[in-house]
């Protein structure tokens, strides 16, 4: 995974990128697209493949950048209260069209040294709490999903505020549990606890779609 330092000059350096991927390269490549398709057969069209290939990292890059500009959003003073306030405002009104995902950045975000990086790990951590807890007190959730195991910990305790806890059962044998809360903002709320880097690529969306049809 790349790394970048949260500065100033880092930050811009991104918006410039982002910038030039959005409004430069994402057009350019959905035009070349369509410009391949225009020569009929794809199944042996080199530039059509060539240019698939290209928007795949051109949108992965920008998921990426935005991802980062997030985290940078989140560690500066001046920035975080709102954005905090603002990510969870917008989940809170999503909730009323149905399942939000609320997500980090899977870029590694580093400080200058191992102590600034552990602070930038707590940062993001207590904003995602926070998120949560602003969440639950707008527009209760039917349900609940945290990926990984740190997440899962600090979500259930002291962003839904379980002190105590059912486990009514495995989601997926042996690797997803479904709990349900008995004490604080959130008992009742069905809760489930998915394990960092278990599962299959579809594991994530088959319990959430499990869940939407309780």
């Amino acid at each position: 995974m790349s790394t970048i330092p949260i500065t100033t000059r880092g930050a811009e350096l991104l918006k410039e990128e982002l910038h030039r991927l959005k409004h430069v390269e994402r057009p350019a490549v959905v035009q070349a697209i369509a410009e391949a398709r225009a020569q009929g057969d794809l199944s042996e069209n080199a530039e059509y493949d060539a240019a698939k290939d290209k928007q795949g990292f051109i949108e992965g890059r920008i998921a990426e950048i935005e991802g980062k500009l997030s985290v940078a959003k989140v560690i500066d003073p001046a920035l975080r209260d709102t954005h905090v306030r603002d990510i969870a405002a917008r989940a809170a009104e999503a909730l009323n069209d149905g399942t939000v995902v609320v997500r980090t950045s899977r870029a590694l975000v580093t400080g200058a040294d191992g102590d600034e990086s552990l602070h930038i790990s707590r940062q993001v951590s207590a904003a995602v709490v926070e998120v949560v807890q602003r969440v639950l007190a707008a527009n209760p959730p039917r349900f609940v999903v945290a990926k990984g195991g740190i997440t899962s910990s600090d979500v259930a305790t002291k962003g839904l505020g379980f002190r105590h806890a059912n486990v009514i059962g495995p989601m997926l044998p042996g690797i997803v549990s479904l709990w349900s809360g008995q004490d604080g903002p959130a008992a009742g709320i069905p809760y489930v606890v998915f394990a960092g880097n278990v599962g299959a690529a579809d594991s994530l969306a088959a319990v959430v779609d499990t869940l939407t049809q309780a």
